[in-house]
């Protein structure tokens, strides 16, 4: 398994020189996102010729993504105030579906 500290170079799309700390993925733990970026899947992942991990997403909504997740991160109680969440796209919900984290975004309760 791979440390939270762990620094994760992504092509997400085609778009290169996206750097995460691996904890920054795994915040929403049982999510599908958390596993994949557990670091038992590191070996297995596909990567791009230059070694970064490649993720089949749009690069625009999988930032919303990131920089939201940056924001719960850096708030102590890990909550975004909903006018500082990314617009509910048809796109962006699709890919948060995917990666069971569209509760964990915008909860009902929210």
């Amino acid at each position: 398994m791979g440390s939270d500290n762990d620094i994760l170079l992504l092509n997400v799309g085609g778009r290169t020189n996206i750097a995460v700390l691996r904890n920054l993925l795994t915040q929403f733990e049982g999510s599908m996102l958390a596993a994949k970026f557990s670091g038992r899947w590191d070996d297995s992942m596909e990567k791009d010729r230059d070694g970064n991990i490649f993720v089949d997403q749009d690069p625009e909504n999988f930032m919303l993504l990131i920089n939201y997740l940056r924001m719960r991160m850096n708030n102590q109680l890990k909550r975004v105030p909903n006018v500082h969440r990314p617009k509910p796209t048809y796109k962006l919900c699709t890919m948060l579906e995917y990666y069971n984290l569209l509760p964990g975004v915008y909860p009902q309760n929210g």
